[in-house]
């Protein structure tokens, strides 16, 4: 019996996180208050951050970082946008923030990020 439970809980768990993550991957771009994530999943924060790390390896704020940084990437990349504007589009209240943020990361600064990603793009086509 109490394997059976414990399968149901993980169960529950597993869906509950789920749908966390279904819920971070749409709105990752706007501000996501972990505690109330957390309490509409029927979790304290701690636990909550502990089952999701459990599930998918980071911490929620870092999942929500990972999220912002890989459109920020794609962004850059693939289009003409002024950097200030994508730095709002990926969910950063304004240019430094973003630009610390994306240097920490990257090791670069954006507007380095796509001048450098551009010239390999031109080479390929070359």
């Amino acid at each position: 019996f109490n394997r059976k439970e414990n399968v149901s809980t993980e169960y529950v768990q597993h869906n509950t996180i789920h749908y966390a993550r279904s819920y971070i991957n749409e709105y990752f771009t706007t501000s996501i208050n972990l505690e109330e994530l957390a309490s509409s999943a029927g979790y304290s924060p701690s636990r909550f951050r502990i089952l999701f790390r459990k599930e998918t390896g980071f911490s929620p704020k870092e999942y929500i970082l990972n999220k912002r940084f890989s459109h920020a990437k794609t962004l850059l990349k693939s289009t003409e946008l002024p950097i200030t504007e994508i730095a709002s589009l990926c969910g950063f209240l304004d240019y430094p923030q973003f630009n610390k943020f994306f240097n920490a990361r990257a090791g670069m600064n954006p507007k380095d990020f796509r001048k450098e990603n551009r010239q390999s793009v031109a080479t390929v086509v070359e």
